[in-house]
């Protein structure tokens, strides 16, 4: 499946390049004047830029074998999976993907799992579920990685989360009240053990990039499944699935 990534971005970019017939001599943007923006932008506009034909021919075999590939139907979707304040249903089936996939390929307990919503970069609506909805869902090659951390450090992150207004999750519970600023965070339905160690799956970037949850950067690196691609693991999910479905249970309430 990454050879099949790395084949998706480069025909991509072999297409840009098919419709491309500037010449660094014509950008003059920097000196241009409103008007001459306006006329500059009809011009080199996507609409007005011809194709080339020979480049064309090079890429359509590629094409349809990418496309023999990208849309093979994996699942049946019943709901629209769609982003969301503080959650949505996206970043619910998602955050559900990784923990399930991170126990299976692990084999080893994870409590709760965390991404980060700019990662999700496409709503899905009921209809087929194809290979090509996981690509564009998931473009980048992140791979999944099972942390260890502190009871007391997870109440931290539950503060960070509802702080940057929710995050997708799976099998963690926040609930916090504005006018009062109480918050009550539990995992698997149980209060958090500030001295116990809590099992937390996510990607790579998440875990590097701390988005949203500088704290989860504390935590300690237990799984890292470098040939555990996320995408991949999304493909095996729907795949398994066959139809999916749900989704609309609320982890994370906010009251004013």
């Amino acid at each position: 499946m990454k050879n099949l990534s790395i084949f998706f971005l480069l025909l991509l970019t072999l297409t840009a390049c098919s419709t491309s017939q500037q010449k660094p001599s014509d950008c003059k943007c920097s000196k241009l004047s409103s008007e001459n923006r306006v006329n500059y932008s009809e011009k080199y506009s996507s609409n007005s830029i011809e194709k080339d034909s020979d480049m064309e021919i090079f890429l359509a075999p590629y094409r349809k074998n990418l496309e023999e590939k990208t849309e093979i139907t994996l699942a049946e979707l019943k709901v629209d999976l769609k982003h969301g304040s503080p959650e949505g249903t996206l970043g619910k089936f998602a955050s559900t993907v990784i923990l399930e996939k991170a126990r299976e390929y692990s084999g080893k307990p994870v409590d709760f799992s965390i991404l980060n919503r700019g990662g999700l970069r496409k709503e899905i609506f009921k209809g087929d579920f194809k290979v090509r909805d996981a690509y564009e869902l998931m473009p980048f090659d992140n791979y999944i990685v099972r942390l260890s951390i502190s009871g007391s450090d997870v109440e931290t992150i539950c503060s960070e989360i509802i702080k940057n207004g929710g995050m997708p999750a799976s099998n963690i519970q926040i609930k916090y009240e504005r006018s009062t600023q109480k918050q009550e965070c539990r995992v698997n339905n149980e209060a958090i053990d500030k001295n116990r160690v809590y099992y937390i799956a996510t990607i790579n970037y998440l875990y590097q990039v701390g988005e949203g949850i500088p704290t989860i950067k504390q935590a300690k690196p237990e799984d890292m499944m470098y040939q555990r691609l996320f995408r991949d693991a999304i493909i095996e999910y729907a795949r398994d699935k066959k139809v999916i479905d749900g989704f609309s249970e609320k982890n994370i309430i906010i009251l004013n």
